[in-house]
């Protein structure tokens, strides 16, 4: 929790949507639920979390 992530290049779709996240989006994970499923808060969603599988993602070494 609390890590910089962003989707991978090399996923095409991410396993539960898009939803309005690109490659270019880069969040924080909030949480992770039981099942394993990360909640990711982008700053444009305004109180809705993301859920991204952890294999879609990875961490985000260009942070600024």
């Amino acid at each position: 929790i609390g890590d910089r992530v962003r989707v991978k290049h090399s996923v095409v779709t991410p396993r539960w949507g898009w939803g309005m996240e690109t490659y270019a989006s880069r969040g924080v994970i909030s949480g992770v639920d039981a099942d394993g499923k990360l909640r990711i808060k982008f700053a444009w969603r305004e109180g809705r979390l993301w859920v991204g599988d952890p294999a879609d993602v990875e961490f985000d070494s260009d942070v600024s």
